[in-house]
C-alpha cells in the first residue's frame, strides 16, 4: 500500500511541476504561479510524511489509507485537481492570446515595411524633380564695376599723432592721414553710411547722420573730425555677363 501511495502522491507532484515549469516561461501568470506552487509543496509535504512511516507498521499505513478516504480529504484533492485544471484552461486561453498578439504584431510590421518603402520612394521622387529644375536653370557669372567718387577731410586738430597711436592699439597700423583716407573710401563704398570699425559715425556731405541722434550710445560714437562729401555714388556702374553651361 506504501508504495502505491508514493506513486500516486509522486505522479501528483511531477504533474504541477511540469506545469509550473510551462507558467514560468510566460508573464502574466504571477498569481496563479504562486499557488500552484504551494499545492505542489502541500503534497511534497504529505510524500515526506509517507516515507517516513515503516514498511512493517501495517496499521499506520491502513489509518492514512482511511485518511485518504475521508471526505474531507477527498474534498481537497478534488479542488486541487480542479484548480489544476482551470489552471490549464487558463494556460491554453493565454497560449491562444500571445498567438493573435504575434499575429498582430507581424501585420504591424509589414505595415512599418510598406510605409518605410513608401517614404523612399517620395524621397526618391521628390530628389529626381529638384534634380530636373536644376538642370533646366541657367547660370550666370556676373562682374560688376562700380566706379564711386568722394571727397574725404580729415580735421588734424582731432585727428593727431596721438589719435593715430591709439587706432594702431587696437586696430590697423596706419602710419599718416592718407592711410586713413584710403580706409574710409573703402569703407564708405562698401558699407554706405552708418558707423565704421575704428571711427564710429562721421559727417556726411558736412552733416551729422541721422542715427546720432537716436541715442546717447551714438552720440559718444560720433567723429566729427572726418567728413565724407559724395561726389559721384552708384551712378556709373557697368555689368559684363557670361553665362556658365
Amino acid at each position: 500500500m506504501k508504495k502505491e501511495i508514493l506513486s500516486y502522491l509522486t505522479g501528483v507532484i511531477n504533474s504541477y511541476t511540469s506545469t509550473i515549469a510551462v507558467l514560468t516561461t510566460n508573464e502574466g501568470f504571477s498569481t496563479s504561479l504562486n499557488t500552484l506552487v504551494a499545492i505542489k509543496g502541500e503534497f511534497e509535504s504529505l510524500l515526506d510524511i509517507v516515507m517516513d512511516i515503516p514498511e512493517d507498521k501495517g496499521q499506520a499505513i491502513t489509518n492514512f489509507n482511511k485518511a485518504l478516504k475521508n471526505n474531507d480529504l477527498k474534498k481537497k484533492v478534488l479542488e486541487l485537481e480542479e484548480t489544476n485544471e482551470n489552471m490549464n484552461d487558463n494556460e491554453k486561453r493565454m497560449n491562444e492570446k500571445l498567438k493573435a498578439y504575434e499575429c498582430n504584431d507581424l501585420v504591424w510590421k509589414n505595415v512599418y515595411e510598406d510605409l518605410k518603402a513608401e517614404n523612399r520612394r517620395l524621397i526618391n521622387g521628390t530628389l529626381d524633380k529638384k534634380h530636373e529644375r536644376r538642370i533646366k536653370m541657367k547660370n550666370f557669372k556676373c562682374k560688376v564695376t562700380r566706379v564711386d567718387e568722394y571727397e574725404i577731410e580729415v580735421d588734424e586738430t582731432k585727428i593727431t599723432e596721438e589719435w593715430m597711436k591709439n587706432f594702431r592699439s587696437y586696430m590697423y597700423n596706419f602710419i599718416d592721414i592718407e592711410d586713413h583716407v584710403e580706409h574710409l573710401a573703402q569703407l564708405r563704398a562698401r558699407q554706405g553710411e552708418g558707423f565704421y570699425e575704428g571711427y564710429g559715425y562721421v559727417s556726411v556731405n558736412g552733416e551729422r547722420p541721422f542715427a546720432v541722434s537716436l541715442s546717447e550710445e551714438n552720440e559718444s560714437s560720433y567723429e566729427d573730425g572726418i567728413n565724407i562729401k559724395v561726389i559721384d555714388e552708384d551712378d556709373d556702374i557697368e555689368v559684363e555677363l557670361e553665362e556658365i553651361c
